[in-house]
């Protein structure tokens, strides 16, 4: 059977855009303390690496060892108004 899909013939053509050096740097660093190597952990790494203050505080935000989310984090006081804002 052949495969119709556009671009499915094995190519996996993926172009990363990093806002900046250091985005790119911290991605490439922690994208391999995760214990899961799939595209939702790359995701991840790739959002938190985005801002400053979250590159600066990975390790209160999320768990390398165990693999979670420190929800806890969102009421320590690096947070801003903007950073710490929750959709209700």
């Amino acid at each position: 059977m052949a495969n119709t899909a556009i671009g499915a013939a094995g190519e996996d053509a993926r172009t990363i855009t990093f806002m900046s050096k250091e985005h790119k740097e911290f991605y490439l660093e922690y994208l391999p303390k995760c214990r899961w190597k799939d595209v939702y952990h790359e995701a991840l790494v790739y959002c938190l690496g985005i801002d400053r203050d979250t590159r600066k505080h990975i390790n209160r935000i999320y768990d390398f060892k165990n693999g979670s989310v420190k929800p806890e984090c969102l009421q320590e006081g690096w947070q801003t108004s903007g950073s710490g804002e929750t959709m209700d």
